[in-house]
């Protein structure tokens, strides 16, 4: 009866864990405003550059031809495997089907918030399942599901399924270390965590080796178990291996290692990192996001100083919390915790192993001093609660003359004032002049106070400041413009096609509206992709390209860019406007080729090697046989104000405003562009004829740009404003797009074509067409060539080969053919033998577990008789 008393309560326990940061993160979303309690919404950063995006790809996959072997909606298309290990195997996702369209917001804020509470109840079965049951266990269930990681790291969902589920990883890892009944949640739930997100899988593997090794210096009868941690490791990479290896071969060639930085030095003061321990400090900046609450620093303080507990055991925790402490500090170490490279934008992405640890220690404290059941008086234990608070002031108090940026005078009389109130709260229930049920509330108050304190300026530091907050209405608003004018398109042509527009909500638009466009911006994208199409002027970086409204006629066309979408009523490019009614304009190009096109031969070994955009343009349409140029150079004459020219195009400023001019004499009426080789980004804004076109040489445009149609005689001034004190600009382009060039282009590659249907999407990861001609045919595709396309002719294996250094071309003999083609990830066959082989390990490891069992059970009624 006792033990079904005690279960129900730890059942009861447990339920509050996860209701209770539930609760808390609607005071969240209240004070902040975010919806539905106000019009602000969780869309910030990459939150809504990437992950907004692929979640509504998520969704696309099983309501469009989208699948999970390729992704049209991306630059020139690619693999998937490497983008969905990232970013898309957590199972909340499915939520998102109850928040359809422009709704998603909504359902994305309900997985974070489903996220935080499984942190708190599963921290909450470590905590009583492993140490004590104990309602006191809910101040650090809560600790745990608010710590500075969740939040200043929000726009991160990706992460947080492995962080909910770790504390009963971590549970049932050190029950398996003390009994091989564990063997199999440990084994499943290390699978699923690996699975989740390979990221954190890597660095989950780093720190159970810690954990491990931490459990053998508390005890060293831990060492016998090194076989079966070590044979079990092996058996969850295996049967992991099927997405672990078609996600590594996914991902060769993306975000390389070679500029990796692994100098060994310091990141940071290593005296002043546990500044991020306070209230209000948790900044996504250069230090490590470690905060968990005032209590539980104070309360990790206590375990310290307790002497009721072992120094093998102290010695034990301060060795795993120092290895990760130190692997943050040293750079050469961070890398390795980061899979052998550098983070971009989100640092110390294994910081949250701390907050983990320090959490245990904090509960195990708060039992020596504040358990109701801890038996007779403790005489020491008021004085090293005081003992704990000075500590923790004096840090403070060092930490703002030592001029730490974090803890401003501010937020160090709120931490003060917080551990004041939990020190005498401790005191009063420790000397029991409270009573215990009342001193928990208080606590649980002040604590939830305290998180929410914190989180809230996590989350405006994210934002920068409270009127960059992106808002919920204005996300819906462009959702429903942008997709209504695309469904427009897809029930106007059914066919297989690029879109792309002149505007953006976010580089990813093509995976959240379910098209196939050129712009991508994701870590998962091969850099031959990017820097190739950097050589036709699209805007790039290390992650990724953007179309930006710049690409000339040519490039969409060729490049199957077949709809438009404008925010302008009229386009100086000769597209055809659609009979669209909405907030956007739609124009079909005539001109454009279709995704799998006939080519002529000597086009396959072109190697773009011509100097500019433009140059490399006109070759490309010379191997069709027209007679002029499209792109005709247009002469300028440069002038310089407040700016000198120190050497070939490098200008310095020497004033306050410095301008470098380009006036072009209007020779032709034709649509002028113009394009800017530079040895790298750097600081300037553009202008023309007076009006601002924004910024040039930055990340998302610096790229080909029309400048408009003139008539002869006009002279149109083009204004480079020096944003920094020098630039550099290798070669000035502008040339003119002669129209009736462009047409005969079309016509002629419309006459090789007419052997050729349309492309079929069966799905993204299977396609077909069929081809009838006289002769054998050089069909290319804007596709980028990938051996594991398996194309088949009538059925049998086809060759393919590389047109252009980058797109797929095949060789098609004469006849009638129907052409077939199949996306088959790259590891697919080789990981399902790697993890049949995992699966077999599991089973037998199971059955010796239970044979060994058996016997031990057996020699023990041997004993007793």
């Amino acid at each position: 009866m006792k033990d079904a008393v005690n279960k129900n309560k730890k059942g009861m326990i447990c339920l509050c864990a996860f209701l209770l940061p539930f609760m808390i993160m609607q005071v969240f979303w209240a004070l902040n405003g975010i919806y539905p309690y106000g019009d602000n919404s969780i869309l910030t950063g990459d939150m809504d550059l990437e992950f907004v995006n692929f979640y509504g790809y998520f969704i696309n996959t099983f309501k469009s031809r989208s699948d999970w072997s390729y992704m049209f909606a991306k630059t020139l298309g690619g693999d998937f495997p490497g983008l969905a290990a990232f970013q898309l195997h957590d199972p909340l996702l499915f939520l998102l089907f109850l928040f359809p369209g422009e709704k998603i917001a909504a359902g994305i804020e309900l997985i974070f918030t489903l996220q935080v509470s499984l942190a708190g109840l599963f921290m909450s079965v470590l905590l009583n399942y492993r140490y004590k049951r104990s309602w006191l266990s809910l101040l650090f269930s809560t600790a745990y599901a608010f710590m500075g990681y969740f939040f200043g790291y929000l726009v991160l969902t990706i992460y947080f399924g492995c962080l909910a589920i770790l504390p009963l990883l971590v549970f049932f890892f050190l029950k398996y270390l003390d009994d091989n009944r564990y063997l199999v949640p440990y084994v499943l739930l290390t699978v699923y965590y690996i699975y989740l997100n390979f990221h954190m899988g890597f660095m989950l593997v780093i720190f159970l080796c810690i954990l491990y090794l931490s459990r053998v210096m508390a005890d060293k009868k831990y060492i016998a178990r090194a076989p079966s941690f070590i044979l079990s490791g092996v058996t969850i990479l295996l049967m992991d291996g099927f997405f672990l290896l078609r996600t590594g071969l996914s991902l060769i060639g993306e975000k390389t290692t070679d500029g990796a930085d692994y100098g060994f030095y310091r990141r940071f003061p290593l005296n002043q990192m546990f500044a991020g321990l306070f209230s209000g400090c948790a900044k996504n900046e250069n230090m490590p996001l470690i905060y968990c609450s005032v209590a539980v620093v104070l309360f990790a303080l206590l375990y310290l100083l307790s002497g009721k507990i072992s120094l093998r055991d102290k010695l034990s925790r301060i060795f795993a919390i120092g290895a990760i402490t130190v692997s943050m500090w040293i750079n050469t170490l961070d890398a390795v915790w980061h899979g052998f490279n550098n983070p971009e934008g989100f640092y110390f992405r294994y910081a949250f192993f701390v907050s983990f640890m320090l959490i245990v220690m904090g509960y195990e404290g708060a039992l020596t001093v504040l358990d109701p059941d801890r038996g007779e008086e403790d005489k020491t234990g008021a004085a090293r609660i005081v003992m704990a608070a000075g500590i923790a002031c004096l840090y403070m108090i060092w930490l703002r003359i030592s001029g730490n940026v974090y803890l401003d005078a501010k937020n160090l009389v709120i931490n003060a004032v917080i551990t004041m109130f939990i020190t005498v709260l401790a005191l009063l229930i420790h000397k029991r002049r409270l009573t215990w049920e009342c001193g928990l509330i208080i606590l649980m108050l002040i604590s939830t106070g305290d998180m929410l304190y914190n989180s809230k300026k996590a989350y405006l530091n994210l934002n920068v400041n409270t009127s960059d907050r992106p808002k919920m209405s204005v996300f819906r608003d462009d959702y429903t413009n942008i997709n209504d004018v695309i469904s427009y398109i897809k029930s106007y042509d059914e066919g297989f096609y690029r879109i792309e527009k002149d505007f953006d909500r976010a580089v990813n638009d093509p995976a959240l509206f379910d098209y196939a466009g050129m712009s991508h911006d994701s870590s998962c994208e091969k850099d031959e992709i990017i820097d190739w199409l950097g050589r036709f002027g699209f805007p790039r970086t290390v992650y990724y390209t953007y179309y930006n409204g710049g690409g000339t006629s040519f490039i969409d066309s060729f490049f199957g860019i077949r709809y438009y979408v404008s925010r302008f009523d009229e386009t100086p490019k000769p597209y055809v406007r659609l009979p669209y009614e909405g907030k956007y304009y739609a124009y079909l190009n005539e001109y454009a080729l279709p995704l799998a096109f006939i080519a002529p031969k000597s086009l396959i070994d072109y190697d773009l090697d011509d100097a500019d955009p433009f140059a490399r343009q006109n070759r490309l349409a010379f191997f069709w046989g027209i007679g002029d140029d499209i792109y005709k150079e247009a002469g300028a004459e440069v002038k310089t104000e407040g700016v000198s020219e120190t050497d070939p195009g490098h200008y310095t400023r020497n004033a306050d405003k410095g301008f470098v001019i380009y006036d072009i004499k209007i020779s032709e009426d034709m649509p002028l562009y113009l394009y800017f080789a530079a040895p790298g980004r750097q600081g300037a804004q553009i202008m023309i004829n007076g009006e601002d076109r924004g910024r040039y040489f930055s990340e998302n445009h610096w790229n080909i740009m029309c400048a408009g149609t003139y008539k002869k005689g006009d002279t149109v001034q083009v204004k480079l404003e020096l944003l920094d004190d020098e630039i550099e600009v290798e070669r000035p382009c502008f040339y003119y797009e002669d129209p009736g060039a462009l047409k005969a282009f079309s016509q002629r590659a419309g006459d090789l074509n007419k052997a050729i249907s349309g492309i079929e999407e069966i799905k993204s990861s299977h396609l077909k067409f069929d081809i009838s001609h006289e002769a054998d045919e050089h069909v290319v595709m804007s596709i980028p060539y990938d051996k594991c396309w398996r194309v088949t002719c009538d059925g049998r294996k086809l060759d393919t080969g590389k047109a252009l250094s980058v797109l797929m071309e095949m060789t098609v003999p004469a006849g009638e053919h129907v052409i077939e083609m199949k996306y088959v990830p790259r590891g697919t066959e080789a990981g399902l033998v790697i993890s049949g082989i995992g699966v077999i390990m599991f089973i037998v490891l199971c059955y010796n577990g239970r044979k060994h069992k058996k016997t031990e059970e057996q020699n023990s009624l041997k004993e007793l008789e």
